[in-house]
C-alpha cells in the first residue's frame, strides 16, 4: 500500500525513493499508540471496539420490547453480582447501563479525552458509518452534496437542551420504554443522516449529545496538534483526503489502508491546534493512521488551551453554555426548596393540581432562570466594554467562555449526585457504612462548586487579555484594566456558586453538624488544592507534558 510520489518532501522522514507508505510513521507517542494496533493493514480501534458495544445493546433492547432473546443479567457466573447492584433483568441491565453508567462516564472522560466516544466508542457513529456505505451504493459510489456545518451546528445544542427539559418533564430517564423508545429513534435518526449526508454530518451537526463533548471539549487536558513545519511540506494532505482519492501532485494510486479514511468531520487537520481547534475532532485517529511523517500528536494540552489561545470564539457556544447553565439551575432547584416554592406559587395563582403540571412548573422555572441568567450576562458584559472601550458584540460573544468551567463541573455534579449515587445502590452503600462516608458526596459537591467558581475566574482574566490584545494591539494593559474587565464577570460567577450553594449546602450543614464537622473543612481541601495547581504550574511541572517532541510546535 503506497502512494508513488515524484519527489517527497524533505522533513527528516526515511524513505524509500520514488515512494512513501501512506501511514502510519514509526514513532510511537504516549496516549495515540492504540491507533497504530492492526493485524495486515486492519486497524481494530474503533471498528472492533464500536461493534462490540453495538452487539451488547442490540440483545438488551431486544428483550426488553419483548423479543424472546437469552438474557445477559442471567448468566450464571454473574447472575449473584448483577443482583448485589440492584439488576434482575436485562431491562434494569439497560437503563442502568446507560443512565448510571454510561452518562456519568461520558460526562466525566470528556474533561480527560473530549470527544473519544464519538469517534472511538460510540455505536450511533458506527450507525452512520453504515448510512454512509448503504448511501454510497445507492447513489453509484457518488459523494452526498455536503451541508454547511454553520448553518446546522445549533441543531445538536437544541436538541440536548430539549431532552434536558424532557428528563424532568416526562422523566425519560426512569423509563424503561421511553429509554428505549429514545435510543431507538437515534439509531435510525443516525442511519438516514448516513445516508443522505456524507461521513459523520450526524455527529457534527444533529447528535443529541455530540454538543456536549464539543463545547466542554474545550476544556480537556488531551487533544490533537500538528508540527506544521512538516504538514506545510506534504504534498499529500492524506490526514485530510484519506487515501481513497489521489491527492493533487500525486502520480499513481495504490490501495488504501483498509477501514480508514480521511477526516469523517471536515477538519483543518494541519491547522489543528493551531488555527483549528479541537472541538469537531472525534479522535477517531484517520488523521494519525494517514499521516507517514509523525507529524499528528495526541498529547497534552494546558486545560482551556483553546480558549487562551482565541481558537474560534464564537456566539453558538456562549449561548449553549448559558442554556444549561440556565436549566441545571432549575435541577439544583429541585434539590433545594425553590422550585417547590415557585410551584405552590403557581398551583395557587393558577389553580393547577401540582403532579399533573409538574412539567409547567419545570418548564416556567427554567424559562425563569434563563431570562435571569441572559439579562445578567448581558449586563455584565455591556459593563466590561463600556470600561474598556471594547466591541459589546464580540464581548457578548467570547465571555461565554468564562462560564464554561462553572457549567461543565454543575453539570457533571448533577450527573454524579442524581444519577450515579441518589440513583443507584451506591446510596445504600454510603448508608450502610461508617458515618464519615456520609460526608463523601458533600465534600465532591462543595470541592467542585469551589474549583468551578475559581477556574471561571481565571478565564475572566484570560479572556480579557484576549479581547484587549485585539481590540488595543498597540496599547498596554496595566492591572487596573485587567481587572475593571474582569470585575463584572467575576461577581455574575460568584452569584452563580452562592446560588448553588443556598440550594445545597443547609442539608450538608446537617450532615457536619451530626458528625461534628467544621463547615469550613469542606472549602479549604478544594482551596488548597487550587493553591496547590498554582504552584505547580508555576514552577513549571506541567511542561514535559506539553512537548513530546522536539519540534516547535508554534512554528
Amino acid at each position: 500500500m503506497t502512494w508513488v510520489q515524484p519527489d517527497a518532501p524533505d522533513v527528516n522522514v526515511k524513505m524509500v525513493p520514488g515512494k512513501m507508505m501512506t501511514g502510519p510513521g514509526k514513532k510511537l507517542y504516549p496516549f495515540q499508540w492504540i491507533y497504530r494496533l492492526n493485524i495486515k493493514g486492519f486497524y481494530w480501534f474503533p471498528y472492533v471496539v464500536m461493534v462490540a458495544l453495538l452487539l451488547g445493546v442490540v440483545p438488551l433492547i431486544l428483550y426488553s420490547v419483548g423479543v424472546p432473546v437469552p438474557q445477559q443479567s442471567q448468566i450464571p457466573i454473574v447472575k449473584d453480582i448483577m443482583a448485589q447492584l440492584g439488576i434482575f433483568s436485562d431491562r434494569d441491565l439497560f437503563v442502568i447501563a446507560t443512565w448510571l453508567l454510561w452518562w456519568p462516564l461520558f460526562i466525566f472522560t470528556i474533561l480527560l479525552f473530549r470527544r473519544i466516544w464519538c469517534g472511538g466508542f460510540c455505536p450511533f457513529g458506527l450507525i452512520t458509518d453504515m448510512g454512509n456505505w448503504v448511501g454510497r451504493k445507492l447513489r453509484g459510489e457518488k459523494d452526498p452534496k455536503a451541508i454547511s456545518t454553520t448553518n446546522y451546528v445549533f441543531m445538536g445544542f437544541l436538541t440536548f437542551l430539549i431532552i434536558g427539559y424532557l428528563h424532568d418533564a416526562v422523566n425519560i430517564t426512569n423509563s424503561i420504554i421511553m429509554s428505549i423508545e429514545f435510543v431507538l429513534f437515534f439509531f435510525i435518526f443516525a442511519f438516514i443522516t448516513g445516508v443522505v449526508l456524507p461521513r459523520r454530518s450526524f455527529c457534527r451537526s444533529f447528535c443529541f449529545v455530540g454538543g456536549l463533548p464539543h463545547l466542554f471539549g474545550r476544556l480537556a487536558f488531551l487533544g490533537l496538534k500538528t508540527d506544521r513545519r512538516k504538514c506545510e511540506k506534504c504534498e499529500g494532505k492524506w490526514c485530510q483526503t484519506g487515501t481513497h482519492y489521489p491527492p493533487q501532485g500525486i502520480a499513481e494510486l495504490k490501495p488504501p489502508l483498509i477501514n480508514v479514511d480521511g477526516c469523517p468531520m471536515y477538519l483543518n487537520v494541519p491547522q489543528l491546534g493551531h488555527l483549528e481547534s479541537n472541538r469537531h475532532c472525534i479522535l477517531c485517529g484517520n488523521c494519525v493512521k494517514n499521516c507517514p511523517y509523525d507529524a499528528i500528536h495526541y498529547q497534552y494540552l494546558e486545560p482551556g488551551y483553546e480558549i487562551h489561545k482565541g481558537l474560534q470564539l464564537n456566539g453558538h457556544e456562549t449561548f449553549f453554555t448559558l442554556g444549561i447553565i440556565s436549566v441545571l439551575g432549575m435541577f439544583i432547584a429541585m434539590e433545594g426548596t425553590l422550585l417547590n416554592k415557585w410551584g405552590e406559587l403557581l398551583t395557587v395563582a393558577f389553580q393547577l393540581p401540582s403532579v399533573k403540571f409538574h412539567w409547567a412548573i419545570a418548564g416556567s422555572f427554567v424559562l425563569l432562570t434563563a431570562a435571569v441568567m441572559f439579562s445578567l450576562y448581558f449586563l455584565v458584559s455591556a459593563a466590561t466594554a463600556a470600561l474598556l472601550n471594547f466591541s459589546k458584540k464580540n464581548i457578548v460573544t467570547w465571555f461565554g467562555y468564562i462560564y464554561l468551567p462553572f457549567c461543565y463541573l454543575m453539570f457533571f455534579r448533577d450527573i454524579f449526585v442524581v444519577y450515579l449515587v441518589d440513583g443507584s445502590i451506591i446510596q445504600v452503600w454510603l448508608g450502610k457504612g461508617p458515618q464519615w462516608m456520609l460526608l463523601i458526596v458533600p465534600f465532591i459537591e462543595d470541592f467542585l462548586i469551589v474549583v468551578s467558581a475559581a477556574w471561571s475566574i481565571y478565564l475572566a482574566f484570560v479572556l480579557v487579555r484576549i479581547a484587549w490584545e485585539r481590540h488595543h494591539p498597540d496599547k498596554k494593559m496595566e492591572w487596573q484594566d485587567h481587572l475593571a474587565g474582569a470585575f463584572p464577570h467575576i461577581i455574575l460567577v460568584l452569584a452563580l456558586a452562592g446560588y448553588w450553594l443556598w440550594q445545597i449546602f443547609p442539608e450538608h450543614m446537617e450532615r457536619f453538624v451530626v458528625l461534628g464537622v467544621k463547615p469550613w473543612m469542606a472549602f479549604a481541601i478544594p482551596l488548597a488544592a487550587i493553591a496547590l495547581f498554582v504552584i505547580a504550574k508555576h514552577l513549571g511541572a506541567f511542561r514535559a507534558l506539553q512537548r513530546l517532541d522536539p519540534e516547535q510546535w508554534e512554528a
